[in-house]
């Protein structure tokens, strides 16, 4: 279990490498984060470039860890090489999840063989690895639970902006899933139920930042800072305030990727 200080708010995903190649301006995020009360950041790779990239700004910061995997997108074009790289990266204190991983039969960037071929190979580290699953999907769940029931994880599911109805969101919890919602559930209120069915003991915020960018703040690029919005957006719908769903949330966190 790895040790960090208490914390208010848990970004937790965020992609701070697509925010911004400079690392000068990441630092810049990351602190502007910290000042609005987000002190701990997943920072989640897609790609072989990110995940090293991924490793090099949790290196800098004591507050960021990261993910280590490979985008449904990425499926055509994997190699051998690609998924060793990952298993190298799995020695790394900071690394928490394997992630972002899934299917995704929206955007046809990739074949749905080879993606899904990608994400079991990936599922099975995580079996090795018994570390948890950051879940990408998109008009892909019925294929997504059906491998994850198959290759269940060990170390825990994540479901990352979630995007199904309530009845499937039901589903993903009865295997254990943690459901994590991002700031287009403040515009898009179809979200609404879906969130409003997830046990406050499994409910998760993120920004998935430079994407979704919450109302006030939408038109701009996303970032961790603006999580803060999220959470409102979600205690407001529980009758609860934002604090209650401060704790709650950073508490799911903490132990879905083991932080303490």
């Amino acid at each position: 279990m790895l040790c960090i200080p208490f914390y208010i708010m848990i970004d937790t995903h965020a992609h701070l490498d697509l925010i911004s190649n400079d690392p000068e301006e990441q630092d810049a995020v990351i602190a502007r984060a910290h000042e609005a009360g987000v002190h701990t950041i997943i920072q989640v790779s897609v790609d072989t470039a990110s995940n090293l990239k991924s490793g090099e700004i949790a290196q800098r910061h004591h507050s960021v860890f990261y993910t280590v995997g490979l985008h449904p997108h990425e499926a055509d074009r994997v190699s051998r090489e690609d998924i060793q790289r990952i298993e190298n990266q799995l020695d790394s204190p900071n690394v928490v999840a394997i992630g972002e991983i899934g299917l995704d039969y929206y955007r046809h960037y990739s074949d749905y063989e080879n993606q899904r071929k990608l994400f079991d190979a990936q599922l099975i580290i995580a079996h090795e690895c018994q570390l948890p699953v950051v879940i990408h999907n998109r008009e892909s769940i019925d294929d997504v639970y059906a491998r994850l029931c198959a290759l269940l994880p060990p170390g825990g599911i994540v479901v990352h902006c979630n995007s199904v109805d309530a009845e499937w969101t039901r589903k993903l919890l009865d295997i254990g899933a943690y459901i994590s919602f991002a700031g287009n559930i403040t515009y898009n209120r179809s979200l609404t139920d879906s969130a409003n069915s997830v046990p406050l003991d499994r409910l998760l915020v993120e920004t998935d930042s430079p994407y979704l960018t919450p109302v006030p703040h939408r038109g701009k690029p996303n970032e961790p800072a603006y999580v803060m919005h999220t959470a409102q957006f979600l205690a407001d719908q529980r009758s609860i305030t934002r604090d209650e769903l401060e704790r709650a949330t950073d508490a799911n966190a903490r132990r879905i990727f083991g932080l303490i």
